[in-house]
């Protein structure tokens, strides 16, 4: 744990508040509404109110939960309840763990709203019908691409060049590339013309050689006659 965070829950642990900054802070606080929640009516940032006390910025709503004599602990994060960032009821507010507070926050709510309305993948597959799956723990899951994620990492796993099955690759013409090899094309324009990475290249170039225990299929070298033509 660093310094700044040990400071930083020193100062938290061992709050101490005048009557004054009391009689301040509650002038801040607005009790009225309906729905029960006391807003803050001071500075907020990112939607939590700071108060002030000897030149130390607190957080509004763990000051309030000191005054009214249930602080919350250092090590602890405060869960609004009432999901109102500038509410400082001590009612609306628990302090919980970090990966508790995560767990019932909203933005897991609305990445799975957001994912669960989706009617394509970012392939462009409809999620219908045969070609929408779900694993283990409920997510939705296009069979297309996992089809593609499948044979590629079979491919990957027996040392094979990436040259299908993916719809955004064409597949390489063997015979085509070692030929242009020889004729002197570079790993660099060969990846253009077949629309895979530099690597896939090498593969199809080595691949057969070490099988046939021989040196691996390299461009023509520079001669007179033909760094003429250059």
């Amino acid at each position: 744990m660093s310094a700044l965070v040990k400071a930083a829950k020193s100062r938290r642990s061992a709050m101490t508040i005048s009557d004054k900054d009391a009689a301040r802070f509650w002038a801040k606080v607005d009790k009225s509404n309906a729905d029960g929640c006391w807003t803050w009516l001071g500075y907020l940032n990112r939607g939590y109110g700071n108060f002030t006390i000897n030149g130390k910025c607190l957080r509004a709503h763990r000051v309030a939960c000191s005054l009214v004599g249930k602080p919350i602990a250092p090590h602890l994060v405060t869960d609004h309840l009432c999901r109102n960032r500038s509410c400082v009821n001590p009612a609306h507010l628990e302090g919980v763990t970090v990966r508790e507070n995560t767990i019932r926050g909203i933005a897991p709510e609305k990445t799975r709203a957001r994912f669960s309305a989706a009617t394509h993948c970012s392939n462009g597959h409809p999620l219908s019908g045969d070609n929408l799956k779900t694993d283990g723990r409920g997510r939705r899951i296009c069979a297309a691409c996992r089809r593609v994620r499948d044979m590629e990492q079979s491919r990957r796993a027996r040392g094979c060049p990436l040259v299908g099955p993916s719809t955004r690759r064409q597949k390489i013409d063997r015979t085509e590339c070692l030929a242009l090899r020889r004729e002197g094309w570079s790993y660099s324009q060969l990846a253009e013309r077949y629309a895979v990475n530099q690597s896939s290249i090498g593969k199809v170039c080595t691949a057969r050689a070490k099988k046939e225990g021989r040196r691996p299929v390299s461009a023509l070298p520079l001669t007179q006659e033909n760094s003429r033509g250059r």
